[in-house]
């Protein structure tokens, strides 16, 4: 790294906040959060990337969460479908209540009979 001069810590290389501003309504087709400029200082004087670009895989991935209850709704109740069809099954007395007879008939007898647990 020596003798390499990094332009993202000189200052006449930087855009100005108004700039980034601009092309954070640009690639998420909304105005910048409040205090966006303080987060630009914030995260330029660290050295992180700062370009709303570097940010748009997290902006997909919140996206679903923003528009409150409606959009995140169905994902809700998604999770406790797969929550209430998930089996649990519980091994107790050297038994095994739930799974593949040929699979757990071949386990049981080497399970100590005086454990208890849940599995999946």
């Amino acid at each position: 790294m020596e003798g390499r001069v990094n332009i993202a810590f000189q200052p006449f290389f930087r855009p100005s906040t108004p700039l980034y501003e601009n092309e954070y309504t640009v690639l998420f087709n909304k105005t910048p959060p409040p205090n966006y400029s303080a987060w630009l200082s914030f995260a330029d004087s660290r050295g992180c990337p700062i370009h709303p670009k570097y940010y748009t895989q997290i902006q997909r991935d919140f996206e679903p969460w923003r528009d409150g209850i409606h959009n995140t709704a169905h994902i809700l109740k998604d999770a406790l479908d797969e929550y209430n069809a998930t089996q649990i099954g519980h091994f107790r007395g050297g038994k095994f209540d739930l799974g593949p007879r040929e699979i757990m008939d071949a386990v049981e007898p080497i399970m100590p009979k005086e454990k208890e647990f849940r599995y999946l």
